[in-house]
């Protein structure tokens, strides 16, 4: 049997399948390939149904002129076996591909190869044709990536996944596709050529991962152009905005062989500047035009200084410049991952204090004799609830500071005791956002918060939904910091 792989992928567009509206709406976009995500776009609680509702829209919509996936979710969760069976057993006839995330080993692959041509010769469908794309989302995947390539005869294409991977080799970039502040060259060089490589060299596609700045078209581009300037094949798209770009940059120049490219010195580094974006030789330019130096490591420790500073700034409209302070409705896009800074080392009389305050007097974190003697950590523990409250805490600058109110804590878990000298890093991902059904001033965003260790042990987890303001609010309300008394100078 043969089975053309190399499909049109100049854009592919991720939609969540738990919402209805947007599959229907994703039908009619003109995006090459559509995948239907059961993975990060779904709540645990919501995948069930959504695998329904994806069987019903693969099998009832009109995909014409699409590539058709759906994203599983991985081999390490419970959802993996149950999302392929449902999927492929209802709508496996209308299915071109399955996308599986954070690939660690070829072997992960050969299960999913196994397990489709299972469902296929259960059901009679023709073995063989639905094909695989991997999605490299860690350092353990990028190593193995040349063996993924090659694992089955199903694969069509390897996927650069930034957001998880940036979290697992700890990049300190603020903006899950961009770079990271300190770091003068291109910080993704080195993962995509690794990536293109093995794609190339098993006459596989090669796809960049997503933007997440949805309203900014521009820096997108830029993004965009980098991987096509490599030889990218095209790039995932979260917004129908970014369709039209995504075609256009990774289509075939006017001479039919090149990918179109973006030009060369703006591809480099990001800046945000402003509010806005811009490249990093237009951000020499200016240095230039102020009498400032443009070489040496001088200029590069004050260039990253200024971009971490402008990441968190922001302008009111009354033109005060602030310190960034939650986000508004608009600001929020799904998938984002917003790391927060600083961490914080957790101290004996941290805890003590917290047990104090509120009336906890569990010898577990107070008495040290009772913690050496009796418990298999032979310390005392932290306690839980405190740990909870400062990832809480922390992510107050970065997702809830503009909060309306804090509406549901959905799941807490303790995954991993804490203990006195620990130090706590945190970091928020949007899973779904929606607008209010009663005011359309606001709306609800759920977001996932994980607390870890200076060791990068998982210690907690919680999910919540909070209602947040729309940028029309905010401006009927003062701006960004409403109430804010003026400074009264003496004699005046």
């Amino acid at each position: 049997m043969t089975v053309n792989r190399l499909r049109p992928r100049r854009s592919c567009l991720a939609v969540p399948g738990s919402n209805p509206r947007f599959l229907e709406k994703a039908q009619g976009l003109p995006a090459d390939q559509v995948f239907l995500d059961l993975e990060d776009a779904c709540a645990p609680l919501a995948k069930p149904e959504a695998r329904h509702t994806i069987v019903k829209f693969l099998n009832e919509g009109d995909w014409t002129g699409k590539t058709r996936v759906v994203r599983v979710n991985d081999w390490t969760t419970e959802w993996t076996y149950r999302d392929v069976v449902t999927v492929v057993e209802g709508a496996g006839q209308n299915l071109d591909c399955i996308m599986l995330p954070k690939v660690q080993n070829a072997e992960q692959v050969v299960a999913l190869d196994l397990l489709l041509t299972q469902i296929e010769k259960t059901m009679g469908f023709e073995v063989g044709r639905i094909g695989i794309e991997a999605q490299i989302e860690n350092a353990q995947g990028l190593n193995n990536v040349n063996a993924i390539a090659q694992a089955s005869p199903r694969i069509e294409t390897i996927i650069f996944g930034p957001a998880d991977f940036m979290a697992s080799i700890n990049m300190k970039s603020l903006v899950v596709g961009e770079q990271p502040p300190g770091y003068p060259a291109d910080a993704y060089h080195y993962i995509l050529m690794k990536i293109l490589m093995a794609a190339r060299a098993n006459n596989l596609q090669a796809i960049d991962g997503p933007y997440l700045q949805i309203r900014n078209v521009d820096g997108f581009r830029e993004v965009a152009g980098r991987a096509a300037a490599l030889g990218f094949d095209g790039k995932w798209v979260l917004h129908p905005g970014q369709v039209d770009a995504a075609n256009e940059v990774f289509s075939p120049s006017q001479g039919g062989l090149r990918p179109r490219r973006a030009d060369p010195g703006r591809v480099r580094v990001l800046h945000v500047r402003g509010g806005r974006q811009e490249g990093l030789r237009d951000a020499r330019r200016r240095d230039d035009r102020r009498g400032q130096p443009q070489d040496g490591p001088g200029h590069r420790r004050q260039g990253a200084r200024r971009r971490y500073a402008a990441h968190q700034q922001v302008r009111d409209p009354g033109g005060l410049t602030a310190m960034q302070f939650g986000r508004t409705y608009e600001e929020f896009e799904v998938g984002a991952t917003y790391k927060h800074w600083p961490g914080k080392t957790v101290t004996e009389y941290d805890d003590h204090l917290f047990c104090l305050l509120t009336m906890n007097h569990h010898p577990l974190h107070m008495d040290v004799n009772y913690a050496e003697k009796t418990t298999d950590f032979g310390k005392n523990v932290v306690v839980g609830n405190y740990i909870y409250s400062l990832l809480l805490g922390m992510s107050v600058p970065d997702i809830s500071g503009k909060a309306i109110a804090n509406l549901e804590i959905e799941s807490l878990k303790h995954v991993a005791p804490t203990f006195h000298g620990d130090t706590i890093y945190g970091e928020t991902t949007v899973l779904d956002k929606w607008p209010s059904k009663s005011k359309n001033d606001r709306g609800i965003v759920y977001v996932e918060t994980k607390g870890y260790k200076q060791d990068g042990t998982l210690v907690c987890v919680f999910r919540r939904k909070v209602m947040v303001p729309t940028e029309t609010y905010i401006k009927e309300r003062g701006g960004e910091q409403p109430g804010r008394p003026e400074l009264k100078e003496q004699g005046k």
